[in-house]
């Protein structure tokens, strides 16, 4: 009971602390939404001023902005109506100076229209004159063709023709002017150099027959050669690759083959066999081999010789060889290593006179001949072979130049191929340098002959001093003195185009004029 009353008052207490609390929050909430709504309304009033101001300054602003632009506006227009007023005073100006082009243009044009008829009637006039003329030259054909008996086409031919007989005979004129200066100058220095050359350089000549003959003891001898059903000689010739000819021949045998190495090896070894006695195809095997080696040594030793003599250093070994092999070549009775000594010996004297490279001349011509050597291919000319041949050995382009063009198979490069090519020719058509074949000399003269009588106005043509002067006789009433002296040209240069011959040939054009008459 003293628990109830005593609880009572404690929740009244709490109740009314309760209700003062929710009455103390509500006023607060009140209070608090009336003090921000008055400041709410405060600043709606202001920033409502503010945009007022703000709106009143912007006016002001975009009215000062227009007024602005305009005056800027109007200052643009100023300038724009200025410029444009500049430029069209300068148009103005153009167009009076085009006007007054056009207006010069126009009269220009006037005085070309006059100018074109006047060209046009000065036309017409020469068309005119130029029809006169040639109904005129017509008629003068026609009276020169009536009186003269031939028509305008033969007498313009005659014309012509009378014209190049007048330009060839001034040709022919100063053509002998200028060769009888250059014969008188240039011949009289070639005499010099060349005897100097002839005068410092003395060689013997080597005579050797083309054919080795073998000498024997006796008559007895050639049987032994033959030996038992001939299985000697077939044995040697199998071996050698020679023919050996055992004939009537008294005490000799021959020895035939084209490759003059083998011939001699073959001779030698057959003289060897003679002497020792003992001929069987045993021996002649061993035999040949040993003197197979001798042989080869006395070629070395006869190139190092001759290049020694000589002075013509660093020449690979296998050119040595070729130069060796020479001393067993033969054409036309000269032996081709002396041969070669000697054009080296006269290369160098010339070059010498001349002013080229002395040393060079003498190996192009020490070198010049082992084309010769080449015996597989026969059609090609051995101084094209030599040439492939020093080639290969890394030989001075000067001496491969010279040793293609000292037969004329090449054209000329350097000045040691021409003193090769002289050197040549004095060594080899010097008188007794060289046999002559009889059927070649009679071919020679008959072919200068008739080369020489192929010319229109020839009578006859000898061949005179063995083949050295082609003597022609020609009809004077159809050559001229100057005709003659362009036939004698014509004729020398066909000789030097089709025929092979030694020096020079001399062309002699005889020309007489023979007038007889009788006192009766």
């Amino acid at each position: 009971m003293n628990l109830e009353i005593l609880a009572e008052p404690t929740v009244q207490y709490a109740f009314y602390a309760v209700s003062l609390g929710v009455i103390s929050f509500i006023v607060g909430f009140l209070a608090r939404a009336y003090i921000e709504k008055k400041v709410k309304g405060r600043a709606e009033d202001e920033a409502q001023r503010v945009i007022e101001e703000a709106r009143r300054e912007a006016q002001n602003i975009k009215k000062e902005a227009v007024w602005a632009g305009k005056e800027e506006a109007e200052e643009k227009r100023k300038e724009i109506e200025k410029e444009l007023g500049a430029e069209q005073e300068k148009l103005a100006l153009q167009e009076e100076e085009l006007q007054e082009k056009e207006e010069a243009l126009e009269l220009r044009l006037e005085e070309v229209y006059e100018e074109i008829k006047g060209l046009k009637t000065r036309r017409e006039q020469l068309d005119r004159r130029e029809e006169q003329i040639e109904n005129k030259m017509r008629e003068a054909e026609r009276e020169l063709e009536r009186v003269s008996g031939l028509t305008a086409a033969q007498a313009r031919e005659q014309l012509r023709q009378a014209l190049i007989d007048e330009a060839r005979e001034k040709t022919a004129q100063h053509i002998k002017k200028i060769e009888s200066e250059a014969r008188e100058e240039g011949g009289a220095l070639a005499r010099r150099i060349i005897a100097r050359a002839l005068q410092r350089c003395a060689v013997e000549q080597t005579t050797e027959s083309t054919v080795r003959i073998v000498e024997l003891p006796s008559d007895d001898m050639k049987g032994r050669i033959i030996g038992r059903e001939g299985r000697n000689i077939r044995a040697f010739e199998d071996l050698t690759g020679v023919d050996l000819i055992v004939d009537d021949t008294p005490e000799a045998v021959s020895v035939s083959c084209f490759n003059p190495i083998r011939r001699e090896l073959a001779s030698v070894t057959l003289e060897k066999l003679i002497l020792d006695g003992r001929i069987q195809p045993a021996r002649i095997e061993e035999v040949y081999e040993k003197t197979k080696e001798e042989l080869e040594e006395r070629i070395r030793t006869a190139g190092e010789e001759a290049l020694s003599e000589l002075g013509v250093p660093a020449v690979p070994p296998s050119l040595v060889r070729r130069v060796g092999q020479l001393q067993f070549i033969v054409e036309g009775g000269q032996n081709q290593l002396e041969y070669s000594k000697q054009v080296a010996d006269i290369a160098s004297l010339l070059a010498a006179e001349m002013g080229a490279d002395v040393e060079m001349a003498r190996r192009c011509g020490i070198l010049h001949a082992i084309g010769k050597t080449v015996t597989d291919n026969p059609e090609q000319p051995y101084a094209l072979a030599g040439a492939e041949i020093v080639e290969r050995h890394d030989e001075p382009r000067p001496v491969i130049y010279a040793l293609a063009a000292h037969n004329e198979d090449k054209p000329f490069k350097t000045v040691e191929g021409i003193v090769l090519h002289v050197a040549t020719k004095i060594s080899r058509e010097r008188p007794g340098a060289r046999k002559q074949k009889f059927g070649s000399f009679i071919n020679r003269l008959e072919k200068l002959e008739e080369l020489a009588s192929e010319f229109d106005g020839v009578e006859e043509a000898f061949a005179i001093q063995a083949g050295r002067e082609i003597r022609v006789v020609v009809r004077e009433d159809e050559i001229s003195d100057n005709k003659a002296e362009l036939m004698a040209r014509d004729i020398a240069n066909r000789i030097q185009e089709e025929v092979d011959y030694p020096d020079k040939i001399k062309v002699s054009l005889v020309r007489e004029k023979r007038v007889i008459d009788f006192a009766r």
